[in-house]
């Protein structure tokens, strides 16, 4: 390409999925491509900070907007892509940076990881509703993570902006992927996502204790990821009934999480702290069994991709694109968020029935190659940034 493509969106840290898949797409599309220009945008490098608002967040963010447009006064710089916020703060940042863009006459690329944008949008008022349609029909081109996600999207709202599909994708390279693994007596579920409500994690603890009470060592835990104990932030996109549950129970529920983390050798548990090398997540997933994510919100979760790499069977809610990537009784099964008892049975089925386990996982590893492989979804982004120039 002559022209230049300006990446401002976020990098790890902290290693969450939307940061991790433009670290991964830059990786591609510097091999094919010396004209790309990346301004790092993250604020909060850790992932229970994101969506404060404080002083040191604006002159940060201030920051950033000076070095933006400094890149824009060069005509070569094009296409600017960025990655968009789920929450009010977050929000207004964007507005800022898409206006911008715009009165600079650059062609946006917005990209959507998450799945909540719609809820934001429905729950706010009338000015932010008026500022989301302005900023949103400024887009040559947005991007979603499946076909659920796109249809699910607000963005019917500027029916005007071309939506694409570009997926979530694994770089199997990178790891060292055993799959002897299917004739464990002894097995164990794992965990990797933030330790927090919104993730399942404390409905996973719950149920996982109810079957360590029946099956004693034949199950065992591994889970790994960041102690997210805030409140307010994290419970932003719940539905209502389940947002009141939070809220009321909110010091309990974090109390049971960090005294469940604190002796989770009593339980059979092991926690891996944060895990952010592909070392570390390459012996988590070989040494475990099972993948369990019973999110309450998500938009295709890098982590279950991954496990879906090292042939691990998934057990996910049937949140954000999840059914895109989950087939029921193909590769995994999928229950409703908060039904703690379907979780139970799916869990203790896959325990009890090896050769699923093995069927799954097997599913799995086939899919995340043909479907869902990094090289292939960064040469997705990669072609629509060559249809604009």
């Amino acid at each position: 390409m002559k022209n230049r493509i300006i990446f401002f969106t976020q990098l790890p840290p902290p290693y969450a999925g939307p940061e991790a898949m433009t670290e991964m797409f830059l990786d591609y599309l510097r091999k094919w491509d010396e004209n790309i220009v990346v301004i790092n945008s993250r604020i909060k490098k850790r992932n229970f900070e994101k969506g404060k608002f404080d002083i040191s967040s604006l002159l940060r963010f201030l920051v950033l907007y000076i070095r933006l447009i400094s890149k824009f006064v060069y005509p070569k710089n094009k296409i600017i892509y960025l990655t968009i916020a789920c929450g009010k703060i977050g929000f207004l940042r964007d507005f800022v940076v898409i206006m911008t863009s715009y009165l600079f006459r650059k062609d946006i690329v917005v990209h959507l990881h998450g799945a909540n944008f719609d809820n934001f949008y429905k729950n706010s008022g009338k000015f932010i509703k008026y500022l989301v349609r302005m900023s949103w029909s400024k887009a040559k081109i947005a991007i979603a993570l499946s076909e659920t996600l796109k249809k699910n999207q607000f963005i019917n709202i500027a029916p005007e902006v071309r939506f694409e599909i570009v997926p979530n994708g694994v770089d199997v390279k990178k790891y060292l992927i055993n799959n002897d693994k299917y004739n464990r007596e002894n097995i164990k579920i794992c965990f990797l996502s933030s330790l927090s409500f919104t993730k399942g994690f404390y409905d996973l603890i719950t149920v996982y204790k109810k079957l360590r009470n029946k099956y004693g060592e034949k199950i065992s835990f591994n889970f790994a990821g960041e102690i997210s104990i805030s409140k307010f932030q994290l419970s932003e996109f719940l539905n209502k009934d389940i947002k009141n549950y939070y809220l009321k129970n909110h010091a309990e529920i974090i109390n049971d999480i960090l005294k469940f983390v604190d002796k989770c050798g009593d339980f059979g548990a092991n926690y891996w702290g944060v895990i952010n090398n592909n070392e570390k997540k390459s012996k988590f997933f070989n040494e475990s069994d099972i993948f369990i994510l019973p999110s309450y919100m998500e938009g295709v979760s890098m982590a279950m991709l991954e496990a879906m790499a090292f042939g691990l069977p998934v057990i996910t809610t049937t949140v954000g694109g999840h059914p895109d990537v989950i087939e029921e009784n193909m590769n995994g099964l999928l229950i409703q968020p908060a039904d703690k008892e379907k979780l139970f049975e799916k869990i203790e089925y896959l325990l009890v029935n090896p050769d699923k386990r093995k069927e799954y996982g097997i599913n799995n590893m086939l899919k995340i190659s043909n479907e869902y492989n990094g090289e292939i979804s960064a040469k997705k982004l990669y072609n629509i940034f060559k249809e604009i120039i």
